[in-house]
């Protein structure tokens, strides 16, 4: 993870995209995918945005008076009170959403999920985790 702000003369910078937005004083982390994108190295060597340090970062996060640990990101976050159109919006792959339930429920192996599309995985993350048993006909 890199951390970027904006350079001294720019107040706003957008990057669809990556779907990267920096406002001003805001110290924001970006990944490795969203470091390829064209428009953003563009607007790192014109001095658009400038590349600080996690400290900076955190430091920036207490000042918003939120403890950088308590930050929960996406794989962990409980998503079972959301709506449907918030988790499609927020885990967009099908990848998040299984990352997000095994998680969220220990009992799943990621062998469990498998076959799922991505409503399905919707439905068991707003089910509050639980998977329903498959009954097999026995004869």
């Amino acid at each position: 993870m890199r951390y970027l702000k904006l350079g001294e003369k720019a107040s706003v910078f957008h990057d669809p995209t990556s779907n990267t937005t920096v406002k001003n004083k805001e110290i924001i982390e970006v990944d490795a995918e969203q470091l390829q994108s064209k428009r953003l190295i563009k607007a790192i060597k014109s001095g658009h945005l400038d590349y600080c340090e996690e400290k900076d970062y955190k430091k920036y996060l207490k000042s918003l008076d939120v403890d950088a640990e308590d930050v929960q990101d996406s794989d962990s976050m409980d998503y079972s009170e959301k709506s449907k159109k918030e988790i499609k919006a927020d885990l967009n792959t099908n990848e998040k959403l299984i990352k997000n339930i095994l998680a969220n429920n220990g009992d799943l192996t990621e062998a469990d999920l498998e076959g799922y599309l991505k409503d399905d995985l919707i439905e068991v993350i707003t089910s509050g985790y639980l998977v329903e048993e498959e009954e097999e006909d026995e004869e």
